[in-house]
């Protein structure tokens, strides 16, 4: 028969004495090393150019122009052929 032990209340587990959001970033960090690491990540991105976005912006408004054209012809079609079969009485 196995002994019942007492688990040991320091170590973490189903009920651990400790939040788990702790040991995942090792404590709390102050506001000013926050704004500091945010800071410090911000500078190496890659930032596009005024004219990527220019680019990219146009293409993203054509896309969806078209998608809505698209969408627009379909959505006619179908309501022609509805009234169609409506008028018919089938």
């Amino acid at each position: 028969m196995a002994g019942h032990r007492t688990p040991n209340p320091a170590v973490g587990g189903s009920s651990p004495s400790w939040p788990a959001i702790l040991f995942i970033f090792g404590g709390w960090m102050s506001p000013v090393q926050f704004l500091s690491d945010v800071k410090s990540e911000l500078e190496k991105v890659t930032w596009p150019t005024r004219e990527e976005v220019i680019n990219s912006t146009i293409g993203v408004m054509f896309f969806t122009i078209t998608i809505a054209a698209y969408f627009w012809i379909l959505d006619m079609i179908f309501t022609q052929l509805l009234q169609f079969i409506i008028k018919q009485g089938v």
